[in-house]
């Protein structure tokens, strides 16, 4: 599950106000600083029985904009993996960057992006 201090989780939001929006990643924005907890929310989803070793994250894609969606195992949109290393989402090369923006608020805890591998 993603979490924002001060903002909820930004998973379990409703539609049609997505909280993912695609702009160029900036990690000294306080807006894209969130922090991903996979023990809860991300691991729900996977399916490929570990042959892949990666997490499926549960977001689906819409002309560049990531909102969060039905669960779909077999929908490659919805592939992300999780570097524990670097804490970061990374997307398949088919997408753009993409960076995780809850609009207007700040935290200071773990920062989230995505890179493109």
């Amino acid at each position: 599950m993603l979490q924002v201090r001060g903002k909820g989780n930004l998973a379990g939001q409703r539609r049609p106000s997505p909280k993912f929006t695609n702009k160029p990643c900036n990690p000294s924005s306080p807006n894209q600083i969130s922090s991903a907890m996979p023990h809860q929310g991300v691991r729900e989803c996977l399916q490929d029985g570990a042959v892949h070793r990666r997490w499926r994250f549960v977001v689906g894609c819409w002309y560049y904009t990531a909102h969060l969606w039905y669960c779909d195992a077999n929908n490659q949109n919805q592939w992300f993996d999780m570097d524990s290393n670097t804490v970061m989402l990374k997307i398949p090369p088919v997408m753009d960057i993409l960076c995780l923006d809850d609009g207007n608020g700040w935290t200071r805890r773990s920062k989230v992006g995505s890179q493109v591998r």
